[in-house]
């Protein structure tokens, strides 16, 4: 993780709830309020609420809608499942990509590598 990745805060698990410390001086910056999280990427992280998948800001407060499924942002998009299907979100949560596809990968120089129906198109 880069220095300017996260703001300082990485997850840590209290009580069966995930909470993030200020990896400086150990502080709690977020209190323990979520099954599951993963690393800040810019200033988003992904946390599980109940059986659904969100994004919280460096406040803890959640800014998406909440999905089925989600993963990491990767050149400003991340992809989330929607039912059965995977589309991409920005920052906002907001939808850019529909979901239309089984499989979604993260972008890479403006590319992300998909799986369209059951004939396999990728």
């Amino acid at each position: 993780m880069t220095p300017e990745r996260g703001a300082g805060r990485v997850p840590a698990r209290q009580f069966r709830r995930i909470l993030w410390l200020h990896r400086h001086d150990g502080r709690t910056v977020i209190a323990p309020q979520f099954e599951n999280a993963e690393l800040f990427s810019g200033s988003l992280a992904m946390v599980t609420v109940g059986d659904k998948y969100g994004y919280v800001d460096e406040t803890g407060t959640v800014v998406t809608p909440l999905f089925d499924g989600a993963w990491t942002f990767s050149e400003g998009l991340a992809a989330v499942r929607i039912g059965d299907l995977r589309g991409y979100i920005d920052r906002t949560g907001k939808v850019v990509i529909e979901p239309r596809s089984e499989v979604a990968g993260s972008f890479v120089e403006g590319l992300a590598p998909v799986r369209l129906g059951a004939s396999g198109v990728t």
